[in-house]
């Protein structure tokens, strides 16, 4: 290409570039070159390519954005009627420009996709979420000014359009644009998208509004700076140093929004024209009141002092409005650390437009692409692409089938994903498809997907989607309804177990079983299915049951064939051999089973009816209650010297989850030639951890110990303890 092939308005353009800003003027004329050359003339806005180029430029020159930028928006319109020219865009010119364009191309794409106002999936914001995703989509905040002009020339072009392409094109811009504009804080091109966009939809209240002005906008800005100069004036021979004035004109869509939201007419909007006043201290905010009212008249009803009383959200700032030649003017004065925390702190003003609370998170997100909208002429572009990503680096926007946006944590899963939709999706769901291709439901969401949800008709979770290691599960939400499904599952068994033991023990011991009604309160709980669980969980025993039901002349009898009772599978009886009682030996004996005495515990023996005495250990829960209630059946016991018998111990073990576990516990019984009975274990759904209970052989309390001491070596164990 030669500079012959520059079209005679391209160089126009050129000429009224503004040569002080050091603008890289080669590149901008590269792009003007290749607009020239590829200029396309027939779109529906009755606007060459070229020609559109070069006003989205002139509006990126006003917010004093970069060459890459202004370059890139003089190639996009024709890039974006003949994407074909992509691969002659990546031949020409370097990847910065061709990132931000293809950016605005893939914003495009996503926006294409249309959701109906105020439309809600659950808590989900259609309309914010897929704000959120144009933003998050795109590596480079100017991709995103870029697209803001773009929308601004259409606008201003949109009366060529059919009434339907206006209708949906204004909304669109109420509805995502303007939006986005007031967030990264782009006042004058937040106010224009509005009353353009306001313009087609609601036409008459429009004129209405306009013509209730009595100024034309060009005298209205003639005003304001001459009310700026008297201030400038006033403050100056006031004695108040290093200010800052400014002025805007309300625009009609804001006024019109203010009049519906107050109940008012236009003649009490007193803000149509405003000035803020920055002043270095508080000091200075009252004395540049104070001359203000000594010099205008003033709307005492709009005056506002939040300095002395800030709002909830800590804005500060004098709000005042005098009559100023006839015409109301609303007066802010700030200082300037108040007028930065409003901007960009804690009382952002984007937030108060929008009239929404915001999470943290997302105002930081705000605060940094303002930052870098400052910066963007004084850093580097990788600088800049870093900076960008550090904003939506935690989130991940998808696609549901039917066009919903969904909001998910970076790293969430399909799974996670199926139960923020639905619950019962997620719990039945059994694989993934991403952009109609089949994945993994451990793969991570990536911005932009396009997610089906595989499920079938009857399925639960597993208990595998909890574990941390196997990446099923990232959000909260979805590891809490797994949880909850699976206590759901405990609590339906326990339930079970517990109301045969007591139907059995009512049958027994010829209660009726409503009588089990009476205790519950007794055991702190609140209903007799939360008391039926406990039992069936272990957690409540038959003895301590049985000893809030049965009156007291009965426990003494029952109580005997309850701690003498054993299970018929695990009856332990002793010869006479094993104990001397008060010197005597040859007696009936026999080990309890709620303690598992084991040679070296101290013992107490329990005198049965006919069964003999049952031997204890001395802090078994049944001695402890026997001690208060029947004294007089207790006696003392020792253990037979010559004993060298197995005897039979439980022990509960308390790990960390893991692979071969119970492998390594149950080796380790083996290599001390120990003989185990039983093995059971039960994984929590909460902490991960693992709940084991062993039963052994033994023959001395000292060998438990030695048992004991090694299994706390292996690795995982938490806890050991005797049941």
């Amino acid at each position: 290409m030669t500079e012959s092939n520059l079209s005679p308005q391209a160089i126009r353009w050129m000429d009224h570039l503004d040569q002080t800003e050091h603008y890289d003027i080669e590149l901008i004329k590269k792009a003007c070159l290749f607009a020239s050359i590829y200029e396309e003339t027939n779109t529906p806005f009755s606007l060459s390519t070229l020609t559109q180029g070069l006003a989205m430029a002139d509006a990126l020159v006003s917010l004093h954005s970069d060459s890459v930028a202004i370059s890139a928006a003089i190639i996009y319109p024709a890039v974006f009627y003949h994407q074909t020219l992509l691969i002659e865009l990546q031949a020409q010119f370097d990847k910065t420009i061709c990132k931000i364009i293809q950016g605005a191309l893939q914003m495009e794409v996503v926006h294409s996709i249309r959701v109906e106002k105020n439309r809600t999936t659950g808590q989900q914001n259609q309309i914010e979420n897929l704000r959120k995703m144009m933003l998050a989509m795109v590596e480079d905040i100017r991709t995103v000014l870029l697209k803001l002009s773009e929308r601004l020339i259409m606008l201003q072009h949109l009366g060529r359009c059919t009434p339907d392409m206006q209708q949906h094109i204004a909304q669109d811009t109420l509805d995502y644009y303007a939006p986005l504009a007031n967030r990264l804080g782009i006042g004058h091109l937040k106010w224009q998208l509005e009353d353009w966009a306001f313009r087609y939809l609601n036409p008459a209240e429009y004129q209405k509004i306009s013509k209730a002005f009595h100024m034309r906008k060009e005298e209205r800005i003639r005003f304001i700076h001459q009310i700026i100069a008297e201030l400038k004036s006033l403050l100056e021979k006031g004695g108040i140093k290093n200010i800052k004035i400014s002025g805007r004109l309300k625009h009609i869509y804001s006024i019109y929004k203010k009049i519906h939201r107050k109940k008012i007419g236009f003649e009490h909007i007193y803000d149509t024209n405003a000035i803020r006043i920055l002043v270095p201290t508080i000091t200075d905010c009252y004395t540049a009141l104070s001359l203000v009212h000594e010099k205008y008249t003033l709307i005492t009803a709009e005056f506002d002092d939040y300095i002395a009383k800030p709002k909830l959200n800590k804005y500060q700032s004098i709000h005042t409005a005098v009559m100023i030649n006839d015409l109301p003017v609303e007066v802010q004065i700030r200082t300037f650390e108040m007028h930065e925390k409003a901007e960009l702190g804690i009382a952002a003003h984007w937030k108060y437009k929008e009239n929404k609370s915001v999470h943290a998170t997302d105002e930081q997100k705000i605060i940094l692409l303002r930052e870098l909208l400052d910066w963007q002429r004084n850093i580097l572009p990788e600088e800049k692409t870093q900076l960008y990503a550090q904003a939506f680096h935690d989130r991940v926007y998808v696609f549901s089938p039917t066009g919903d946006v969904f909001d998910l944590p970076k790293g969430a899963t399909p799974l996670d994903f199926a139960y923020l939709v639905h619950t019962e999706i997620g719990h039945r769901c059994r694989g993934a498809k991403i952009n109609n291709v089949l994945v993994p439901l451990t793969y991570s969401l990536q911005t932009g997907d396009h997610i089906d949800i595989v499920t079938i008709k009857k399925g639960h979770p597993s208990q595998d989607w909890l574990r941390e290691d196997f990446g099923y599960l990232k959000t909260t939400h979805a590891k809490q309804k797994v949880r909850q499904w699976m206590h759901k599952q405990h609590n339906e068994k326990n339930l079970a177990d517990g109301t045969a033991l007591w139907e059995k023990m009512s049958h027994h011991y010829k209660l009726k079983k409503s009588d089990i009604e009476k205790v519950v309160g007794d055991f702190n709980l609140k209903s007799v299915e939360s008391l039926l669980i406990a039992l069936g969980a272990g957690n409540i025993s038959q003895t301590v049951l049985l000893h809030k039901l049965v009156p007291t002349e009965d426990k003494k009898i029952e109580n005997d064939k309850i701690i003498a009772s054993e299970n018929d599978d695990h009856k332990q009886k002793t010869s006479t051999s094993n104990f001397t009682v008060q010197g005597a030996k040859h007696l009936l004996t026999q080990l309890a089973k709620c303690c598992h005495p084991i040679p070296g515990d101290e013992i107490m023996g329990y005198i049965t009816q006919g069964r003999g005495i049952s031997v204890h250990q001395k802090k078994c829960r049944n001695v402890i209650e026997a001690m208060q209630h029947r004294p007089e059946k207790l006696i003392d016991i020792d253990w037979d010297q010559q004993a060298q018998k197995k005897y039979r111990v439980s022990l509960t073990i308390q790990c960390e989850d893991r692979p071969g576990l119970l492998h390594d516990i149950s080796g380790l019984t083996s290599q001390l030639n120990l003989s185990i009975v039983g093995i059971t274990s039960q994984v929590s759904t909460k902490n991960y951890r693992a709940m084991i209970e062993l039963t052994l052989e033994v023959t001395t309390i000292a060998l438990l110990d030695d048992v004991m001491k090694k299994i706390r070596l292996v690795k995982g164990v938490v806890l050991v303890g005797r049941k």
